[in-house]
C-alpha cells in the first residue's frame, strides 16, 4: 500500500476510500472527452481571440474523490499563433496552425487557426 499524506487521508476517509484503517488504491474518476470550441478560427494578424475547452467532467463511482486535472494549451507553430494558459490565442503571421489542449489524465482537443495579413 502507498503512503498518503495527512491531508489526503483525511480526504479519503470522508469519502470512503479507507478501509479498517489501511489505504487502498482508488479508482479515480479521469477525463475521457475533450474539445475545444469554437473548432475553428481566423484572425487578422495582430488580434486576439479566446478559445474555450469542454470536457465531461471526471465522475467517480468508487465513493473517492474526483481526480485533480490540468489543463495545457500549446500550438503546432508558435511563429503563427501563440496561445497562453486561459486559452487566449495571439495571430502573428500569416498561416495556419493547429492548438491543442491536453489534459493532465491524457485526453486532448484540437482547433484550427488561420492567420490572415
Amino acid at each position: 500500500m502507498r503512503r498518503l499524506a495527512t491531508a489526503a487521508a483525511a480526504a479519503l476517509v470522508a469519502s470512503g476510500c479507507l478501509a479498517r484503517g489501511m489505504a487502498r488504491e482508488c479508482d479515480w474518476a479521469r477525463v475521457t472527452t475533450v474539445s475545444i470550441s469554437p473548432p475553428s478560427l481566423t484572425l487578422a494578424r495582430g488580434e486576439t481571440a479566446r478559445l474555450h475547452v469542454a470536457f465531461i467532467p471526471p465522475r467517480s463511482g468508487s465513493g473517492c474523490p474526483p481526480h485533480p486535472f490540468t489543463f495545457v494549451w500549446s500550438s503546432s507553430d508558435t511563429t503563427v499563433a501563440d496561445i497562453d494558459g486561459d486559452g487566449v490565442v495571439s495571430a502573428r503571421e500569416p498561416g495556419s496552425v493547429t492548438i491543442t489542449v491536453t489534459t493532465s489524465d491524457g485526453p486532448a482537443g484540437t482547433a484550427g487557426v488561420v492567420v490572415r495579413p
